[in-house]
């Protein structure tokens, strides 16, 4: 049977890599004897799928991966999930885990993701941010493979972007970017195009709150 699951990334473990991430999910597995498949091969190894990591730095409120768990039940699935969150390191839980069909690799079916940032900065710097992101082209600094540094038009790849000011010193951007293995825009991207913009900001917070995934 095939799992997803669907973890969280607190403000503890947010700088926590995601090479770590996968070798601690591996050694939670074994010490709480749950059995997952395995790679084929003289170097045998866990196959446990991710979907579109967070990058350092970031909280989270949706990871997703999926694993295979042979021999296991329906009705066993909330058992793994309680066990594994036992054995846990404080900041990682695991939210949710349902049975799924889908034969595509999750990492194929990431089609966007939404991110929340928390930004503070001066009234007059916030009203910059706001006249931002009304543009039709926002614009950060790339390298291309020849090393070559080029300006890319970021705006085709924001889905959808909200600006709410808290106070006269905080904002906060809701958006839906595209992301997965096709088309990928980084959150950091937001912020760099503030800054590119010449922007002050005093400080900032970005949390991925939803994975949006095909069918």
């Amino acid at each position: 049977m095939k799992v997803r699951f669907k973890y969280e990334k607190n403000d503890l473990v947010k700088y926590v890599g995601h090479l770590d991430v996968m070798a601690m999910f591996d050694r939670v597995f074994r010490r709480s004897n749950i059995e997952i498949e395995f790679s084929q091969g003289f170097t045998k190894r866990s196959q446990i799928i991710f979907a579109l990591p967070s990058s350092v730095g970031l909280i989270s409120l949706c990871e997703y991966f999926e694993v295979e768990i042979p021999n296991l039940c329906r009705e066993n699935i909330q058992d793994i999930v309680y066990t594994l969150n036992e054995n846990l390191p404080l900041g990682f839980k695991i939210v949710e885990a349902i049975e799924t069909e889908n034969t595509a690799s999750i990492m194929s079916r990431v089609i966007s993701a939404e991110y929340e940032f928390d930004i503070n900065a001066s009234a007059e710097e916030i009203e910059k941010i706001e006249k931002l992101f009304d543009e039709e082209r926002i614009y950060v600094k790339r390298m291309a493979k020849n090393d070559a540094i080029y300006d890319m038009n970021i705006r085709p790849y924001i889905l959808n972007i909200k600006l709410e000011k808290i106070a006269k010193d905080k904002m906060k951007i809701y958006t839906n970017i595209k992301s997965g293995s096709r088309e990928n825009l980084k959150p950091d991207y937001i912020i760099q195009a503030i800054e590119n913009a010449n922007i002050q900001i005093s400080d900032y917070q970005i949390i991925k709150t939803n994975v949006i995934l095909t069918n």
